[in-house]
């Protein structure tokens, strides 16, 4: 996920280890074109960890189940440094409305700031603030980084071959570092009616 282009919506402000500040928006309709640039940039290799086992582009469908989601069950933030777009995690809802999963994208010139677990921070307030009470995270045993992200912050990993399972309890995440802005107020402004989707967040990716 990156662009030029500046953001038409309001944003959060989020402080990184390093003491930089990026910014953080509801994912919107619009943010299509945002996709498929950021989705451009990834490589091989973290094409590989977000789709456990790669993909090749992204379709009309996949892009409008990734940006036009409701913000109730299927609730989206992205992030933006300066007026670049260069990360995206959701959650989405699971059949049982106490639990979601969980899926973070960093672009990879922009990983290893902490921004992925800055996210997943931001992405737990949101949870809470929606009922849910633990997120799962799917990946392969392999993705490192974001098997760091899940135990950074309290939460546990289990491992099944070549995958992996990590779960955290929203309550016990750290709320994210927000310098300026109302994260919850920005999700509600971005609600709209139900779509009634489900769907496992890996099955698409960001």
């Amino acid at each position: 996920m990156a662009s030029s282009a500046p953001s038409p919506f309001p944003t959060i402000s989020l402080s990184l280890p390093d003491g930089s500040l990026v910014r953080a928006r509801p994912v919107r309709p619009e943010d299509k074109p945002l996709f498929l640039t950021g989705f451009a940039r990834l490589s091989e290799r973290s094409r590989s960890m977000r789709f456990q086992g790669g993909a090749e582009s992204l379709d009309e469908r996949r892009l409008r189940y990734l940006t036009e989601v409701d913000h109730r069950d299927h609730v989206a933030w992205g992030v933006l440094d300066g007026e670049e777009a260069v990360a995206v995690g959701r959650w989405i809802r699971l059949p049982d409305p106490a639990r979601a999963d969980l899926a973070v994208t960093v672009v990879d010139d922009h990983q290893g700031r902490g921004i992925g677990t800055t996210l997943v921070q931001l992405l737990a307030l949101t949870a809470r603030h929606r009922g849910v009470a633990t997120l799962e995270f799917e990946m392969l045993a392999e993705n490192q980084p974001m098997i760091r992200v899940v135990e950074r912050l309290g939460g546990t990993i289990s491992f099944q071959g070549r995958e992996a399972v990590g779960v955290l309890d929203t309550a016990a995440v750290p709320p994210p570092p927000v310098v300026n802005g109302d994260p919850l107020a920005l999700l509600d402004e971005a609600a709209h009616p139900s779509s009634g989707s489900n769907s496992n967040a890996n099955e698409l990716t960001q």
